[in-house]
């Protein structure tokens, strides 16, 4: 897939650049605020309907988003599958949108070991600088199927 795919200056208002395109598809990796991913969707259905060409002889015919699922602690205006998927779903059922919609939620089975990349930063909050390390975790889900990330 390509990434870095932009959008045309007559839509800036929707933002810059997607995350991945190739072809026909959109692909949207959204882990950050939940009003995101309505953005990702209102937008993504506004290029479909326009018949948009973010890649040259191919119009947008479908949206792939990626989130986690809620069993990640997060803050609380974090996406996650769950809410995503009810908010595509009411969207369809009120005619909000129409173009085709795959939702894909990431997700850890309980009790298993996930190697990841861990960022210390360098304030508690609004951060962007800080420093990455490789290491090991336990998922375990606690309350309301909540995962709790236990450091090895």
């Amino acid at each position: 897939m390509g990434s870095d795919v932009s959008i045309p200056a007559e839509y800036n208002s929707f933002g810059i650049g997607v995350d991945f395109g190739k072809k026909n598809i959109i692909v949207e990796v959204q882990f950050s605020n939940y009003p995101f991913v309505i953005n990702n969707i209102i937008r993504s259905e506004v290029f479909c309907k326009s018949e948009l060409e973010l890649i040259p002889e191919y119009p947008v015919k479908l949206l792939i988003i990626i989130t986690k699922a809620h069993k990640f602690p997060a803050s609380n205006s974090t996406s996650y599958y769950e809410q995503a998927k009810g908010q595509i779903d009411f969207m369809l059922e009120h005619e909000i949108i129409s173009m085709s919609i795959r939702l894909i939620g990431l997700t850890v089975s309980d009790g298993e070991n996930v190697d990841a990349m861990w960022t210390n930063y360098s304030a508690e909050r609004y951060s962007r600088n800080g420093t990455n390390s490789s290491q090991t975790f336990k998922i375990k889900t606690i309350n309301d199927g909540i995962a709790k990330i236990i450091k090895n």
